[in-house]
């Protein structure tokens, strides 16, 4: 992560995130993607290529997870850090593209892997509360970035399903 951070034109780096039984929590999340923006190559084995080898290279995205992700301390700071307007969710997501909104690139690296027991201290949103507090994260999210969420996320083909993380070409894309 380190060397991938240590590039100019590098914002930030995130790292492969594995569930226990080394399926992926997290290799880049897609705006859009299941909702407002949604980890990419869910599910899939740690090491299983998917996709055009998306799930094994480092490459460019518009978030990543900041369950584990590493960026400048001067960059941090000149975009303000966190917003204390999104206490639980989408923070990460916001920071992501306040740095690509500095020109700088936010990268996934495979390579740097963690097991990730996800929400294991706050629970799901499962709760009224919670689902009604997630919306308005959301909405309050593509409020304040619609020139991200006006248009098709630059790092996944338009051709690609949105409502699930596994890369699937869209029916009404499809050649018939």
């Amino acid at each position: 992560m380190l060397g991938n951070c240590q590039r100019e034109d590098v914002g930030i780096v995130g790292a492969k995130l594995l569930y226990k039984n080394k399926k992926v929590q997290h290799a880049g999340v897609v705006l859009g993607l299941t909702g407002i923006a949604g980890h990419i190559n869910l599910e899939l084995d740690e090491n299983e290529p998917g996709y055009m080898a998306r799930n094994i290279i480092a490459q460019n995205f518009s978030s990543v997870t900041g369950a584990m992700m590493m960026l400048a301390k001067k960059d941090y700071e000149e975009v303000g850090g966190l917003d204390e307007d999104f206490p639980v969710a989408y923070n990460d997501v916001d920071l992501c593209l306040k740095i690509k909104n500095k020109n700088k690139v936010i990268v996934m690296n495979p390579f740097a892997k963690a097991y990730h027991f996800e929400s294991r201290t706050r629970g799901y949103e499962t709760s009224n509360e919670k689902i009604k507090r997630l919306e308005e994260d959301a909405n309050r999210l593509k409020n304040k970035w619609k020139q991200f969420f006006e248009k098709e996320d630059p790092y996944f083909n338009i051709n690609f399903r949105h409502d699930t993380s596994v890369i699937r070409i869209r029916p009404d894309k499809a050649i018939k």
